[in-house]
């Protein structure tokens, strides 16, 4: 009788268990037919949705790098400059000069391009930009500031006189005046650089007889002015 009772007891939990499975299992075909044919076609629909009215650009702007320029001179005394500089080979490079276009030019096999562009007196912003095949344009380079300036140095001699006749046992003269506190003295070919004020001196060895003391100024822009003197010495 024990034996019959657990018998019974077994094969009800059998199939108590085997009922389980079949509710699970029929709740997992459930779940997945909805998830199969109502989400995730109202997911997709979504995600067209959202694509249709953000869509995504076929053709975008290509970001250009900027043309490179090397660093011209920072002042000169001629109006025509020859600009130097690389960039991808097959663009079109702009030459900026004062804010306004001054000249194009294609870059070489190399990348290397050069341009020539004329100056105004005083300070010239000299920058570019390139433009690719698609006629994307790069945002401008790194500027440059460039003086023109043709006008001589400011010059002027105070000591020796010309012509001026020295006789003494000291052979030295003094070599004293004024110039532009930026310019560049040369006497006889050795170089001075005046004080703050522009002034400068300086003593210079005398030969027996008639001595040519040569007085130049040189600014940045390569502008020069000349003084030349005459000395005699005679002890």
């Amino acid at each position: 009788m024990p034996r019959t009772v657990t018998s019974r007891l077994i094969k009800n939990e059998r199939n108590k268990m085997l009922r389980q499975i079949f509710v699970f299992s029929g709740l997992a075909v459930i779940l997945t037919a909805i998830f199969i044919f109502v989400i995730l076609p109202l997911f997709i629909r979504f995600i067209n949705a959202v694509l249709s009215t953000n869509p995504i650009a076929e053709d975008e702007t290509v970001l250009l790098q900027p043309p490179v320029l090397a660093a011209p001179v920072e002042a000169t005394n001629s109006a025509q400059l020859k600009i130097n500089g690389f960039d991808s080979v097959g663009h079109e490079v702009v030459i900026v000069l004062n804010g306004g276009e001054a000249g194009k030019v294609s870059a070489k096999e190399d990348g290397s391009f050069e341009a020539k562009v004329n100056l105004t007196e005083g300070e010239n912003s000299i920058t570019s930009y390139a433009i690719d095949e698609k006629d994307n344009e790069s945002k401008t380079g790194q500027s440059y500031l460039v003086i023109l300036d043709t006008e001589k140095p400011s010059l002027t001699v105070a000591e020796p006189l010309d012509s001026v006749t020295i006789a003494s046992k000291d052979k030295l003269v003094t070599v004293a005046g004024t110039t532009e506190p930026t310019a560049r003295i040369f006497v006889n070919d050795r170089i001075i650089f005046p004080n703050a004020e522009g002034g400068f001196s300086t003593r210079v060895n005398l030969n027996d007889g008639t001595n040519e003391v040569t007085v130049k100024a040189t600014d940045d822009a390569g502008n020069t002015t000349e003084i030349k003197l005459t000395v005699n010495y005679s002890r």
